[in-house]
């Protein structure tokens, strides 16, 4: 009969393995805990300019990474243009590698540096520990190997091991610089105890790969201790074939978010990016900074422009002038250029000879102008043509020159300029909005506004205001449409016989409508009335329309407003979901007269098709605006849950 203490032998064994995992864990060390800084590297892309001069052309996306191979990175700092400081935090950044940076002395040999040793004893690839080639923050050491031969030649801690939970999701890297290398990288590896407590290896992951000669370069990898029975994870970094190699600053860490940060630098101008970093520890690096200057927008802002003739030759010979601006980098010398258009040719180019028509004709070639010196980098510039022949005196058609210009940093614009072309005029002291920017063809010699400028872009060219009442890259405020305008108002009354009515109230129209002498009243013109007109359809404008002083006439237009090109008057409100065209219904080659509008007015889109004739436009707009603030008192009253506030300006 057995007794009550014999022991069971599967007890016990399951009782010695336990033991032999437990004295083979307590052989591993600790990391160190350390007293040194972190060292934190910024990585730029582009990694370098990408335009002239040292400036960037595209918005800068920058990355800070920090590495503390020691008590592991607690947090990045960094700040832009002396601005506020911004802190990322970061956990699970322990460095688990034993001697990291190589800086402890031991009696490993062929190394003689603690916890690392050569992966295969007898290697003839040389192993030494050097003091002549360290990774940027990890002085003063690293391993150098070398090889002339085939096979994989590394180093690794697998005797002190890094302990691990098992399915942990790690990262870890390695700073590697190689000389005519074949192939460098590393191999993770984790860490289990065989039935008899004997430890088995299993490769988890590779890391990236670097070949040929490169500088001290960072290879990572992350992976996933994908064993249930692991207890550790250790490092194999070396080089397959021949070459040198230096290995340096080694991390292994139980995450696989490294610390790092990145963000976009997108804004014009010249930039200072200062950063640094602080360890688990409290150890703080220094400061570090970097300056770069961006410049993504082209010459613009276009003004001044015009055109004068000589003493001698015809009245179509004649020079051309601009002045352009570029706020961030400036104006470039010797790159700017003109090209031209003429009738009996489908482009732009140049002849020859650019004072004989009959001379060859040269598609999209250019002309160097022959401006007065300017500095490089002027936010200003004028610019002149030589005198150029455009060919006959049919003012009719725009006389084209187009410009070219370049900024310091590479960026082009090139502008269209019309010499006899048409442009616009506001007054009243009313807002001009524009959900894009502002861009005329030609140029007034006087303003073109008095009022406010609301533009959702920079874009202003050819365009120039009194006051410099100017808002720019301004989200506009909301554009009342016909449906909101007609739910904010009630008591409507239909017009079904096609005829205005000069009376007080709010009337709608369903369906097309055309203003003519016949659908309007004889005395549309003198009554005083205020009224509003939904049109659920197009507006056409085929005759004059005038309301009184005191009167407001404001229509609302579900589609499109088509003026007639025979229209010089329109004295009434309007506001159109679709289309506003001032000359519907003009052909190539004809002249009109101009449009005078008096009122309010909103769009979708703008089509200001007037043209006039002559070769001196300067003080005759094409289509001449005059905001009416009376529409403001008198429609007031028909809108439901409106307002106006009116302040004193004293």
């Amino acid at each position: 009969m057995p007794t009550k203490n014999r022991f069971n032998p599967v007890v016990m064994c399951f009782i010695l393995l336990l033991a032999s995992a437990f004295f083979f864990l307590l052989q591993q060390k600790t990391s160190y805990a350390g007293t040194t800084p972190p060292t934190t590297t910024e990585t730029f892309d582009p990694s370098s300019p990408d335009g002239r001069n040292g400036w960037y052309v595209s918005p800068l996306d920058i990355t800070l990474e920090a590495t503390d191979l020691e008590s592991g990175v607690k947090e990045i700092n960094y700040r832009l243009n002396s601005g506020s400081w911004i802190k990322t935090e970061f956990g699970n950044t322990l460095n688990l590698a034993p001697n990291p940076s190589f800086e402890v002395y031991g009696v490993i040999a062929p190394l003689h540096v603690a916890d690392w040793g050569v992966v295969t004893p007898g290697d003839p690839a040389t192993f030494t520990r050097t003091i002549t080639e360290y990774a940027p923050g990890a002085a003063i050491y690293s391993v150098e190997i070398g090889s002339t031969t085939p096979g994989w030649h590394a180093i690794q801690h697998k005797e002190d091991f890094a302990v691990v939970t098992p399915f942990s999701n790690m990262s870890a890297s390695a700073q590697i610089k190689t000389v005519g290398a074949n192939l460098a990288y590393f191999k993770m590896y984790a860490v289990s105890l065989d039935g008899f407590g004997q430890p088995v290896y299993t490769q988890l992951s590779q890391s990236t790969t670097l070949s040929g000669t490169n500088d001290w370069t960072q290879v990572d990898s992350n992976f996933v201790v994908s064993l249930a029975d692991a207890i550790g994870v250790f490092m194999e970094v070396g080089l397959d074939g021949a070459g040198t190699i230096y290995v340096d600053a080694i991390t292994i860490t139980e995450s696989y978010t490294t610390a790092q940060v990145n963000f976009v630098v997108g804004a014009d101008g010249s930039h200072t990016l200062e950063w640094y970093s602080v360890d688990r520890m409290g150890n703080t690096e220094s400061t570090h900074s970097r300056s770069f200057k961006i410049d993504q927008t082209p010459p613009g802002k276009w003004y001044n422009a015009g055109a004068f003739r000589g003493l001698f030759g015809t009245n179509y010979m004649l020079w051309v002038y601009v002045n352009v601006q570029d706020d961030t980098s400036g104006i470039s010398t010797f790159t700017d250029k003109y090209q031209y258009h003429v009738d009996a040719e489908p482009g732009f180019g140049r002849y020859d000879d650019i004072l004989d028509c009959g001379s060859d004709w040269e598609p999209d070639g250019w002309v160097i102008l022959i401006s007065p010196p300017f500095l490089p980098g002027v936010k200003s510039a004028y610019l002149l043509t030589p005198k150029t022949n455009f060919c006959n005196d049919n003012w009719r058609v725009c006389k084209k020159v187009k410009f070219h210009a370049e900024d310091m940093a590479g960026n082009i614009n090139e502008q269209d300029f019309c010499i006899n072309g048409p442009w616009i005029k506001f007054r009243g002291e009313g807002i001009i909005g524009s959900t894009a920017g502002i861009d005329m063809i030609s140029e007034p010699e006087d303003d073109n506004t008095d009022g406010l400028v609301e533009i959702g872009n920079d874009t202003l060219d050819f365009f120039r205001m009194e006051n410099d009442w100017n808002i720019k890259n301004y989200n506009l405020a909301t554009v009342f449409d016909y449906d909101t305008l007609w739910d904010m108002t009630s008591s409507k009354t239909e017009i079904t016989d096609g005829n205005l009515v000069s009376e007080d109230g709010v009337y709608n129209i369903d369906g097309n409508f055309e203003i003519n002498s016949s659908s309007t009243p004889s005395d549309y013109d003198s009554n005083t009335f205020n009224q509003i007109v939904f049109i659920n359809g197009d507006l056409l404008i085929s005759e004059d329309i005038m309301v009184n002083n005191s009167s407001t006439a404001f229509f609302v237009v579900s589609g499109d407003v088509e003026i007639a090109k025979i229209v010089e008057n329109v004295g009434i409100a309007i506001l159109a979901d679709e289309e506003f065209k001032t000359a519907y219904d003009i052909e190539e080659g004809d002249a009109t007269e101009i449009l005078n509008l008096n009122g309010v007015y909103g769009a979708n889109k703008f089509v200001f098709q007037r043209t006039l004739q002559g070769t001196n436009n300067n003080d005759v707009p094409s289509e001449n605006f005059v905001y009416e603030p009376k529409y403001l008192i008198g429609l007031k009253d028909f809108f439901e849950g409106g307002s106006i506030k009116w302040l004193d300006s004293n």
